[in-house]
């Protein structure tokens, strides 16, 4: 799986039953992780998936705007690809103007 950044000028409304997949292999936007910027509203529904690639271990504190929107309704409902071994994992924060997964 290959990270790179999509942007759409229009808004973003996935189907409940949809899913968006964000590749994380380093610490860099759009070249080691995935990103897609929304310019208008993120009506959020769905799954958000994360694939490590690239053999990538995030450390404690790493964190990844994975989404960025000009304003957000709603959340993901569903995650995969957030939990690590030993109880470590990412940690999803929404603000007003993006969506960032850090890692714990």
């Amino acid at each position: 799986m290959q990270s790179g950044r999509v942007s759409l000028s229009g808004s973003y409304s996935p189907a409940p039953s949809s899913s968006l997949t964000v590749a994380i292999g380093g610490l860099t936007p759009g070249t080691e992780f995935g990103q897609l910027s929304v310019g208008g509203a993120a009506s959020l529904q769905g799954t958000l998936n994360i694939v490590r690639t690239n053999s990538f271990y995030p450390a404690a504190g790493n964190s990844f705007a994975v989404m960025t929107y000009g304003s957000r309704s709603g959340i993901f409902t569903a995650f995969t690809g957030v939990d690590f071994a030993n109880g470590r994992g990412l940690v999803t924060n929404y603000n007003a103007s993006s969506l960032t997964v850090v890692a714990s």
